[in-house]
């Protein structure tokens, strides 16, 4: 007697769903279980002859996933010399196994295709985006949530407070203002600041986490690294999520260290280590980890799956991958803002732009500390020497014009949109943030860097390697000398710095993480 055995393989055929009410949570959480999680526990034994059909099939045996009653089911009897196909009539069709390769095929594209019709040309992925910092770890959140909206997707986005910010539609506050908490660690000393500042404030952040991924149920998250329980939300909502690099900071390489670890290579060896140190952060906030584990009911001992991958956020223009890269380390390009319709420039700041003669652009984001007034003094003197009028974002502190510095060439606001102003500019001096040097680079705007800490010093040494800048200045040694030596180097770079501008246009960065953040969502649930 043959050895009877059945291969049962289903698949939900369903069009997109067209009734008012399938657009409620409800229904889309049940849709996704459905449609994309077909795990062991939703499966039953069949017992001999069952069949969707009601027809007997003899001697089938295996099992059933229970999606509902429209459904393709592929039965397969092998013995000894044939193999049969019961169709969802329940008759019976005697067929080769490269007929049966072939069907299979068949399935899985029908599967796929019904997954993508549903999930994205019907614009069901729910994308939940994460983010915590200062402006330049924000806006970039933001210009992906632009393009997902505009490829049919539901999109939130959770970001710090900021009155001043425009985030669109559909954005939660994480409770708490990094500009404000800026402030109050400058105010104090390094533990103390930590103690009474930092620790209640990423406590909140990590917690509000865990409320809004939950509360939202989405298909995927995408999230900044310094969200640290987004791995045991993901993992307890069974979905997957990617983890966004601004600068190299997690994905290890042994060609250079991880940004704001280390200020220069130090050989294959402690390059690679470098990139354990952030990690570290887990153990500073092992308290918060540990409740939320507990909060969504997960054992001491039970691990989380890692994220699906990286979205590394960094211009191949501006920096090579590095060859020891793996593949879940996806290097988009940048995700620079998206002008926003009808958006048009402050009156004064669009007065001073249409002006004939050249000006230089000075901000340093959300840097602070030192002698902010001698700073912006050193730098509006050096531009004057250079023939340059100057505009000057005071940003959170970090440049303060002396009231003997005023003139009218120059305009002191406290910030601008750099996709608009910084392509009218002859020359960008600034700290060096990931977001400010993809802006003026993309602007073919020569940038004089004045680093202050984190990834910045990663950014002067890899645009000075590459011929972009000259050598950086010192934060606390500025005076109009250097500073108009530096923007005399600066602009003696144009050349360099158009031609790498005129690749960076020909990136897609958005569009390389919208795709690869549908991808993950559709085919990469977790089971």
């Amino acid at each position: 007697m043959p050895v009877e055995r059945q291969v049962s393989l289903c698949a939900r055929r369903e069009a997109a769903p067209q009734e008012a009410n399938a657009g409620s949570r409800g229904a889309r959480g049940e849709n996704r279980q459905r449609l994309l999680k077909v795990s062991s526990r939703r499966c039953r034994p069949i017992a001999g002859d069952a069949h969707p059909s009601g027809k007997v099939i003899p001697g089938a045996s295996g099992s059933l996933v229970d999606i509902d009653a429209d459904r393709i089911r592929l039965a397969v009897a092998t013995g000894g010399h044939h193999a049969s196909h019961f169709d969802r009539a329940g008759r019976e069709y005697p067929i080769t196994w490269p007929v049966l390769a072939a069907l299979l095929c068949r399935f899985f594209k029908r599967r796929a295709a019904t997954v993508i019709g549903r999930r994205v040309l019907d614009s069901q992925l729910r994308v939940l985006l994460l983010t915590a910092g200062s402006r330049g770890d924000v806006e970039p959140f933001v210009s992906l949530a632009s393009a997902l909206r505009g490829a049919g997707h539901a999109v939130r986005i959770c970001v710090p407070d900021d009155p001043d910010a425009e985030y669109g539609p559909d954005h939660v506050s994480l409770g708490v203002s990094f500009s404000a908490l800026a402030l109050a660690v400058s105010e104090v000393g390094a533990m103390r600041a930590y103690r009474e500042h930092i620790v209640p404030a990423m406590s909140k952040i990590l917690s509000r986490v865990v409320d809004e991924a939950t509360a939202w149920q989405p298909d995927v998250i995408v999230s900044h690294p310094k969200l640290l329980t987004v791995p045991i939300v993901a993992e307890r909502l069974r979905i997957p999520y990617l983890t966004v690099e601004l600068a190299p900071v997690l994905t290890a390489t042994a060609e250079f260290p991880a940004a704001g670890v280390l200020r220069r290579s130090y050989g294959p060896v402690l390059n690679r280590l470098s990139y354990r140190i952030p990690a570290l952060g887990e153990r500073m906030f092992a308290t918060d980890i540990r409740a939320a584990r507990q909060r969504l009911g997960f054992a001491r001992s039970q691990r989380v799956s890692p994220s699906a991958g990286s979205l590394i956020a960094v211009s191949p223009s501006l920096l090579a991958r590095p060859l020891d890269w793996p593949a879940k380390a996806n290097m988009t390009g940048d995700w620079p803002r998206q002008p926003h319709p009808g958006e048009v420039l402050d009156a004064e700041v669009s007065e001073f732009l249409s002006a004939p003669a050249p000006f230089a652009y000075a901000g340093f984001g959300s840097m602070r500390g030192g002698d902010p007034a001698s700073r912006a003094e050193a730098i509006i003197e050096g531009a004057r020497k250079a023939g340059l009028r100057v505009l000057l974002a005071t940003g959170w502190g970090g440049l303060e014009p002396p009231r003997r510095c005023v003139g009218r060439d120059l305009l002191t606001v406290s910030s601008v949109p750099h996709h608009l102003v910084l392509p009218e500019a002859s020359v960008a001096i600034h700290h060096g943030g990931a977001g400010t040097v993809h802006a003026a680079s993309r602007a073919g705007t020569p940038s004089v860097l004045v680093p202050f800490l984190g990834d910045q010093p990663f950014w002067a040494r890899t645009l000075q390697r590459s011929g972009l800048t000259g050598k950086p200045l010192h934060r606390d040694r500025l005076s109009s000398q250097n500073v108009r030596a530096a923007i005399a180097d600066a602009v003696g770079r144009q050349t360099a710095v158009h031609s790498v501008a005129e690749r960076m246009w020909t990136e897609d960065g958005l569009g390389v993480a919208v795709a690869e953040i549908v991808r993950v969502a559709v085919g990469g649930t977790r089971r």
